[in-house]
């Protein structure tokens, strides 16, 4: 009857700590959890991995020659920095098509160990309708500016006049032109920022662990109590099997005598 009871608690520990595959597989990467069709919206995704030193300026490198060669006008270098000391790090931000920052999550996947990987969305619409709004106001002023300066009376301090708001007005136009088409280029490309850092075989380890504990020991104490949760009604019912058992072999046995 104690190997009955024994088995029967084992199951349920062995229940209570497998975890679910068909969950665990079905989780987003963190590229697909913002997917939606909204044409004015900007990603910028945020990728921090380990590697020997050797490997990370060896990314670093097949990155930056990708980028700069053979996409071209697909993909532009933000920036780039490689410090080195007892451990090296490299930063590198790029802006490409969605296509390619894939590609490079994929490659950058495949030769390192991922520590975090995020998404950030923003919503440029109502950035890029007002800037919309404002050029057409400016390009209608400047439209009469030149009508004004066409039928001018030939006064000289009209015409300066004139030519100041003309200036002026040209340059907000440019300015606002200039940032429209920023704002595209983040609407159409991707940001990507890339942190690699070399490994410490001894030590990063260890910090990783620490890192991780506070996680860890809520996932314990979590899993603990949903076994409790478990065997807390199975106990009862396994006691009142155990109960009437010994009954009905006693009964039994009574009758015999």
């Amino acid at each position: 009857m104690k190997k009955l009871t024994f088995s029967f608690l084992a199951l349920f520990l062995i229940a209570c700590s497998q975890k679910n595959p068909e969950n665990s597989s079905a989780l987003p990467r963190p590229a697909d959890m913002f997917e939606n069709n909204n044409q004015h919206m900007e990603y910028q995704n945020y990728l921090h991995a380990e590697a020997n030193e050797e490997t990370i300026i060896k990314i670093h490198s097949n990155i930056y020659n990708q980028c700069t060669t053979l996409l071209k006008d697909k993909c532009i270098i933000v920036s780039s920095n490689i410090t080195r000391g007892n451990l090296t790090s490299i930063n590198i931000k790029i802006r490409s098509e969605k296509e390619n920052i894939k590609k490079f999550i994929s490659f950058i996947e495949s030769k390192t160990k991922i520590i975090n990987h995020s998404l950030m969305s923003e919503n440029l619409s109502k950035d890029l309708q007002k800037s919309d709004k404002k050029l057409k106001i400016l390009l209608n002023y400047q439209s009469r500016l030149e009508t004004l300066e066409r039928n001018s009376d030939k006064n000289i301090n009209s015409m300066l006049k004139i030519a100041k708001e003309l200036a002026e007005n040209q340059a907000e136009i440019e300015e606002l032109k200039n940032d429209n088409a920023i704002n595209h280029q983040k609407v159409s490309m991707e940001l990507l920022e890339i942190n690699l850092s070399s490994t410490n075989l001894f030590i990063n380890p260890i910090l990783n662990s620490l890192s991780m504990f506070k996680s860890n020991l809520a996932e314990g104490i979590s899993a603990t109590i949903t076994c409790i949760a478990f065997l807390f009604p199975a106990s009862i019912i396994l006691f009142i099997i155990v109960f009437l058992f010994r009954k009905i072999r006693k009964f039994l046995q009574s009758k015999k005598t």
